[in-house]
């Protein structure tokens, strides 16, 4: 018999194809997300919420067995820099606080490679390597969308030092088919393929 799953983000890019397999699996499947969908899949049950908004997401995790947290502020730019660190923190505390309440069996936490890569190098690294004896903190961070992922990140990893079964992914560049809102990471690949970009 199929897991119950939330996926937070479930129809963004990453969150659709998590959703077909999921399906695909024998899986039922609730999603949260602030857009409302265009297509409804039949037999998915469809939330439209902020991850911000803890009654929201305690409403999203009754019954719930797994949790696939991928909503955040995904842009890599944004002339309100705070935003991603308010609503990428806030919104997986607001995650993981409601499932630790509903007993939820197992969160996976979305976050990215770039948080685990600093501006300070081991000296006895090599400059294409990642040292991962460093411990990072915020002002290795580079940028805003990185400083709000990373934490959000800790916020996984408080929840599962209070218990939670977390497993945290640390996605690159996810580009591939059914990018119908044209991410970030594709844009940048499509302008440096359309030559708009520079090598």
């Amino acid at each position: 018999m199929g897991k119950f799953c939330l996926v937070t983000g479930g129809l963004g890019f990453i969150g659709h194809h998590l959703v077909n397999l999921l399906l695909a699996r024998g899986d039922r499947v609730r999603i949260l997300d602030l857009a409302t969908p265009t297509q409804r899949i039949a037999g998915v049950e469809y939330i439209t919420g902020s991850i911000t908004d803890q009654p929201t997401v305690q409403q999203a995790i009754q019954g719930i067995d797994w949790v696939f947290h991928l909503a955040a502020n995904a842009g890599l730019w944004s002339p309100r820099k705070d935003e991603f660190v308010t609503i990428n923190q806030t919104g997986t505390r607001n995650v993981m606080t409601a499932a630790i309440a509903a007993n939820v069996e197992k969160v996976v936490h979305c976050s990215t490679e770039s948080i685990l890569k600093s501006v300070r190098r081991s000296p006895h690294s090599a400059h294409s390597t990642t040292d991962e004896s460093v411990t990072l903190t915020l002002d290795d961070m580079a940028g805003a969308y990185c400083r709000g992922k990373f934490v959000a990140e800790q916020e996984a990893f408080a929840a599962a030092e209070q218990g939670l079964p977390v497993v945290i992914v640390n996605p690159t560049v996810p580009i591939g088919p059914g990018d119908r809102r044209i991410t970030p990471p594709t844009r940048m690949m499509l302008g440096f393929l359309n030559g708009t970009y520079p090598a």
